[in-house]
């Protein structure tokens, strides 16, 4: 068991931070102003509201924002439901308990919870920075075989242990060396392993975005059988029972 995050309060703000950070806390950390040039934005999928922070220990900052049409009305602010439900709350949670599995994660370091009113909050989440990976939507073209079924047994794993990732796509893979990663857990959730649709879910999910990102410049008769070395690998020992997404 990993020890328990410590919670800390400051007028209309709360934040709860892992145990290793919790002596040197500060609220600062979750102001990308603050760290000055040491805050780098991040340049995909971040909506603007993403830094990596180069300190000890290497960080990632993500202030939640909304997109599309709903972010007209409110571009950061969420409906307060209940502390589970907070985004950076449940986010740090589902992180934490996939570090005490064994999981390849990022630590989470602190999440951050401002409210605006009585129904509404604003949220913010720092994780530790994995060093030296680079996205699977980056190598899609240059990994072996072994390499996508490394994949698949990292998706599995995951899934064996309940774990559903919202957003199961190729740049929420990350490699490095002979590791295997997955990041950005919002709106992640604990679902019954033995339940096949949510695992077909992830995994089409991910299949499209191959497709539809980074495939079309590689052609597809490659792509396709690195598609199935990666299900090769999913399917590795286990009978789960799901289907492969063609």
């Amino acid at each position: 068991m990993l020890p328990e995050p410590l919670t800390f309060r400051d007028q209309a703000a709360e934040a709860l931070v892992a145990a290793p950070h919790a002596s040197s806390f500060r609220w600062e950390w979750f102001d990308p102003a603050w760290w000055g040039h040491c805050a780098r934005p991040v340049d995909d999928g971040g909506r603007g509201s993403a830094w990596f922070i180069d300190a000890e220990p290497g960080m990632v900052l993500r202030r939640y924002q909304r997109g599309g049409a709903v972010a007209r009305v409110s571009r950061s602010s969420y409906l307060y439901m209940g502390r589970r439900r907070v985004r950076s709350v449940a986010e740090f949670q589902v992180l934490m308990r996939a570090l005490e599995l064994g999981l390849p994660v990022p630590q989470p370091i602190a999440a951050g919870v401002w409210w605006k009113g009585v129904l509404s909050y604003q949220a913010s989440l720092l994780t530790e920075r994995l060093q030296g990976v680079q996205s699977l939507g980056q190598l899609v073209g240059t990994l072996k075989w072994s390499r996508w079924q490394a994949v698949g047994r990292t998706i599995r794993r995951f899934h064996e242990a309940g774990i559903c990732h919202a957003d199961l796509n190729c740049f929420n893979v990350l490699l490095s060396g002979g590791s295997v990663y997955l990041i950005d857990f919002d709106k992640g959730a604990f679902r019954d392993p033995a339940a096949k649709g949510w695992r077909n879910r992830n995994l089409k999910r991910l299949h499209r975005s191959l497709k539809k990102v980074v495939w079309p410049e590689h052609g597809q008769t490659g792509p396709e059988q690195a598609w199935e070395a990666l299900l090769e690998g999913y399917l590795e020992s286990t009978e789960t029972g799901v289907e492969g997404s063609r």
